[in-house]
């Protein structure tokens, strides 16, 4: 049978984030859950509820590219400018109809690894963007953003 035509119209972006080893992960997690602390657990029991609650693939970013498989840093998967705060209302240079645009509509968490240490307007640039690429006026468009 022919390949779907939205399959074949996926970006690399979005193929790179849906191509992960469950086998591989659900071992992880069985490996390492059971380490957690109390507190960590609850607070991983929250993470894990409000991504159930939501639909897509999970995008990480900032310092986490070191350390996180497959992550990204903030300015290169956001297409931030570098003079965000020299902007009346900043935003990230991503269309709702570019493939990075379709591929944070299916997101429903980003792991931003030292946000406190970004600039208030990448925060800003980022929640009107998400806003606007994913039709929801709620925070971050409705993303979790740990």
């Amino acid at each position: 049978m022919p390949t779907p035509q939205c399959q074949r119209e996926l970006s690399t972006d979005l193929i790179k984030e849906l191509s992960y080893d469950t086998a591989l992960l659900d071992a992880k997690v069985s490996e390492t859950e059971p380490l957690l602390l109390p507190e960590q657990k609850d607070i991983y029991n929250k993470i894990l509820l409000r991504v159930e609650l939501g639909e897509g693939v999970v995008v990480s970013s900032e310092i986490a590219a070191t350390l996180l498989s497959g992550g990204w840093t903030t300015h290169s998967v956001f297409k931030l400018l570098l003079n965000l705060a020299s902007e009346e209302t900043p935003t990230c240079n991503i269309s709702k109809s570019s493939a990075r645009g379709a591929l944070l509509q299916q997101c429903k968490v980003m792991v931003w690894d030292e946000c406190t240490m970004s600039h208030k307007y990448t925060i800003k640039a980022l929640d009107r963007s998400l806003q606007d690429i994913r039709s929801d006026r709620k925070l971050m468009g409705g993303v979790a953003v740990l």
